[in-house]
């Protein structure tokens, strides 16, 4: 399908290039992103227009936009084409960095594809990251090491990077941590570039419904596609929840299933099991929720991921994030009307806890990755009145979980670890962290310094004591 697309567009001449090439063109897994000239993109969508994909149409950008949807039955695939003629990132596509038509004078050709020059394919993919996914996924992480060889820190599009990321952050450090695979401090630069990104089209993705609406009313193609694509989200969720639920109440004929997914047995068996699963009650659990605190680099995260092995006793560990902030939130809390950020944090929240409540019933072990209890700490301002009463809502804003720990690291040993932020700064919020025994019932520090394993099994002992004297109660 979509060489027969590319082939199309080099016979009409248009100038386009792949913005990111896809993990697979033969079986492409999500959108493909091309960069076309903005004289040839009237010309783009006729071809494409003739091959029978729908058009939708981007509106309110200053620069023609669209996508192109095709359905493919005979093999059952189906595929989208986001054509755009200037390079954007973020929500909305408000950062624009005006660099396309460089990127085209210097596009490659490989068979019947152009694709970008690798040091601007470089810097393609790696704002794609930060801006639009806001993290460097495991999938994208090869590709970039590969392409980081050939990454220029002196072109157009790395001054573009460079002009949006904070003090102490350029081009060539980027390169560098990519290189050495330092991806949890480009996480960070992506967390703090999702937060720090102004909003300049809050109502954009709800404008973008409309033409959405139009091209499934008046193309063929848009139809069958939306149709599919929502199919098959139903369809796999679905099959988790089936899969979940049997491997949790008939653990033996899911593995039975498991072994014969493709046996006529196994298709007999699972309908059956289905029926069960909905009329089967959830049985009350004896699971327990964790809160982890502490600041950034005190190793929750790593703790949360090495517990699972330590604790068998547990039917499984599930880790939520209950932090507080834009960063963990739907985009809804960033419109801008009052109380968008209360509301919606605040019903997010109790989803989470909700979730973690159903899993504690399964027998789980729930990890809270921070608490409500942040909004204890200091945030480095005097507060009025109201925004101390906001601050006191959102920290009672949960029940308490069963168990509240606290990974206690010293400044200095933060900073050797990670290597950012002042030491006395490091201290300085570990101190706030340690204020939060005043106001927490029963907090138990846990000295975070020692060895991941260390800290894993004294973790571990400590959850265990907490169930052995909930038990006898």
């Amino acid at each position: 399908m979509l060489e027969a697309a590319f082939e199309a567009l080099n016979l009409a001449g248009v100038n386009w290039c792949l913005a990111r090439i896809p993990s697979s063109l033969s079986a492409p897994t999500g959108d493909v992103d091309l960069l076309v000239e903005r004289t040839d993109h009237a010309l783009a969508r006729r071809v494409l227009r003739t091959l029978g994909f729908g058009a939708v149409r981007v509106w309110r950008r200053p620069e023609p936009e669209a996508f192109y949807f095709l359905p493919h039955p005979r093999t059952g695939r189906n595929l989208c084409l986001h054509v755009a003629t200037e390079l954007s990132f973020g929500s909305g596509h408000a950062i624009r960095t005006r660099t396309a038509a460089g990127c085209l004078r210097r596009r490659r050709k490989r068979g019947a594809l152009f694709e970008a020059a690798p040091k601007d394919a470089f810097w393609m993919l790696l704002l794609h990251c930060l801006l639009d996914k806001g993290e460097v996924t495991l999938g994208y992480q090869n590709d970039l090491q590969e392409l980081a060889t050939s990454a220029r820190t002196d072109d157009e599009l790395a001054r573009e990077a460079e002009a949006l990321c904070p003090a102490g952050w350029d081009a060539p450090r980027m390169v560098d941590h990519v290189h050495s695979g330092k991806w949890d401090l480009l996480n960070r630069l992506a967390r703090y570039l999702k937060c720090a990104e102004t909003e300049k089209r809050p109502f954009d993705r709800v404008v973008q419904v409309v033409p959405m609406v139009v091209g499934v009313l008046f193309s063929r193609s848009v139809r069958r596609y939306v149709w599919d694509r929502g199919w098959t989200r139903i369809t796999r969720f679905v099959q988790r929840v089936t899969t979940f639920q049997a491997s949790v109440f008939y653990p033996h004929e899911h593995q039975v299933v498991a072994r014969a997914v493709n046996d006529r047995e196994a298709r007999r068996v699972i309908p059956l099991r289905v029926r069960k699963l909905v009329s089967h009650p959830v049985s009350a659990g004896r699971g327990l929720t964790v809160a982890l605190l502490g600041p950034d680099g005190a190793g929750k995260s790593t703790l949360a991921a090495n517990l699972e092995v330590s604790l068998p006793e547990f039917a499984g560990v599930r880790v939520l994030y209950m932090g507080l902030g834009y960063a963990g939130l739907p985009r809804l809390a960033r419109l801008p009307f009052p109380g968008s950020l209360a509301s919606v944090g605040l019903l997010t929240l109790w989803f989470r806890y909700l979730v973690a409540r159903y899993q504690r019933r399964l027998g789980r072990l729930v990890i809270f990755d921070r608490y409500t209890y942040d909004a204890w700490l200091s945030p480095g301002r005097r507060l009025t009145r109201p925004q101390l009463l906001a601050r006191w809502i959102w920290a009672h804003a949960c029940p308490a979980p069963d168990l509240v720990l606290l990974l206690d690291v010293p400044g200095e040993k933060v900073h050797e670890r990670r290597g950012e932020s002042e030491a006395a700064l490091l201290e300085a919020a570990r101190q706030e962290f340690l204020s939060l025994q005043t106001r927490v019932p029963r907090l138990q520090v846990v000295d975070a310094s020692r060895s991941q394993e260390v800290v894993r099994d004294d973790v571990a002992e400590r959850i265990r004591r907490h169930v052995q004297q909930r038990d006898r109660i």
